[in-house]
């Protein structure tokens, strides 16, 4: 089938935008691109702040929030791209703290509230299309492309935070993603963030609407102050195909060359023999050779805790005698290790000041799903301390030096609690909850 030439139209007043193929009227895509603030002010009541364009200079357009404060927007396009290079807002009130940044939401009408299936907030996304793409956004089987009632109410992390935002586990691969895919046979738009997102990130999906959110929620750990700045928190690419809209995305981005010396390895990992149980290496060691694999990489409940970077005896009392056998046989070695999680925080002389916490001030705990009923917890170290950088260093370098490793398999960095109930010390306010004694990271 002819591929149709898209185009991409912007009101730079009212921030609508549509992608549409040339002879034909019907749009492939159509929303809102400015974006939309959801806000806690002062008075502590929760608002929509909306953005309209005013003047216009070059690139450049003065924005104007609505009569909460004003702002700067500069868009860039070629062909097939089209970026928010900057985009700058300061708020009149200097108490004002954004819970979400959406692009793609608009207030709900007096009718359209009539007909909303869920009041809970004032408004509702305006990015519609036949259908979505969100690689591997819903597992079991695996399933990226959706139709738009597909989804219903649903909210799908495109960033680091996987089951803490509501991503089923399976489906938190491969992330991070930051962008989303919609469209028809047609032609397809994506829409993601052109720098990583300084949030956690989401796809939302109301019905058969949908608009990209940014989770700050500032309400719960303090404001920076009235101004705020990003550097291209949206790009959009488009193509015949996802795939190809897709490809523009990544190919945006600046692409660094590759080091390698050699092709990827071939690699036998324990997950699956250490989660039944099978703790003797050799055994384990003999089917890897016999796979003719490179690697042998020891995965979780090798160490004596997580995050030890130390060997468990009981399971393993002939750990270094092991590892020789498996090295006899041709097989280098991996090792897998946590970089969000510890068991023991004091045992390597870590406190609750260098894991993430609430804002009650209390360390949080997490597990591969976010369950809170699973007894399997875990603290969740915080990469802001200089301790818990430290001490991932430290481990880290003794492991290397101690067995040479072929590779290192670091893991769930994903499977931490997200801004809705956690954040580092220089994202927390201090004990008063007071906007003003907070600091942003």
């Amino acid at each position: 089938m002819a591929r149709m030439t898209l185009h991409l139209t912007l009101d730079i007043h009212s921030g609508h935008a549509a992608l549409t193929p040339e002879g034909d009227p019907a749009p492939v895509w159509e929303g809102t691109l400015y974006p939309a603030f959801w806000v806690t002010t002062g008075g502590g009541e929760p608002r929509l702040v909306t953005v309209t364009g005013t003047r216009t200079d070059g690139d450049s357009v003065e924005l104007d929030l609505g009569g909460f404060g004003s702002g700067r927007a500069v868009w860039r396009v070629s062909e097939t791209r089209l970026d928010l290079a900057e985009l700058e807002v300061e708020f009149d009130d200097p108490q004002t703290s954004i819970v979400d940044m959406f692009f793609g939401v608009r207030p709900l009408s007096e009718g359209e509230r009539d007909a909303a299936p869920d009041l809970s907030l004032p408004f509702w996304p305006d990015w519609r299309a036949a259908g979505f793409c969100v690689p591997s956004g819903r597992p079991a089987p695996a399933q990226s492309f959706f139709r738009r009632w597909d989804l219903g109410h649903a909210r799908l992390p495109l960033g680091m935070f996987g089951p803490a935002m509501g991503s089923p586990y399976a489906a938190a691969f491969p992330r991070p993603l930051w962008a989303a895919a919609l469209g028809d046979d047609r032609g397809w738009v994506v829409a993601g963030a052109g720098e990583v997102p300084d949030a956690a990130m989401t796809f939302d999906v109301r019905s058969t609407s949908a608009a990209l959110r940014w989770r700050y929620r500032e309400d719960l750990w303090g404001a920076p102050g009235p101004r705020r700045r990003w550097t291209d928190p949206l790009r959009l690419t488009w193509a015949g195909t996802a795939w190809d809209a897709y490809a523009a995305y990544f190919a945006s981005f600046e692409v660094r060359p590759s080091t390698a010396d050699r092709a990827a390895a071939s690699v036998w990992n324990t997950w699956g023999d250490f989660r039944n149980g099978h703790f003797r290496l050799p055994e384990v060691a003999d089917a890897a050779a016999d796979l003719a694999a490179d690697v042998l990489v020891l995965d979780d409940h090798w160490e004596s805790m997580v995050s030890s970077g130390k060997p468990h005896t009981g399971r393993f009392p002939d750990f270094d005698a092991d590892l020789a056998y498996a090295r006899k046989l041709g097989l280098r070695l991996g090792f897998w290790q946590s970089v969000g999680w510890i068991d023991d925080p004091a045992a390597v002389g870590l406190t609750d000041e260098d894991l993430l916490r609430g804002a009650d001030g209390r360390p949080r705990r997490a597990n591969w799903a976010l369950d809170p009923r699973d007894p399997a917890q875990h603290w969740c170290l915080d990469p802001s301390s200089a301790r818990t950088r430290a001490f991932l260093v430290q481990r880290t370098r003794e492991l290397v030096q101690a067995y040479d490793p072929a590779i290192l398999k670091l893991d769930f960095g994903y499977g931490l609690p997200g801004p809705d109930v956690a954040a580092p010390p220089t994202r927390r306010c201090a004990a008063s909850g007071s906007a003003t004694s907070c600091t942003a990271s």
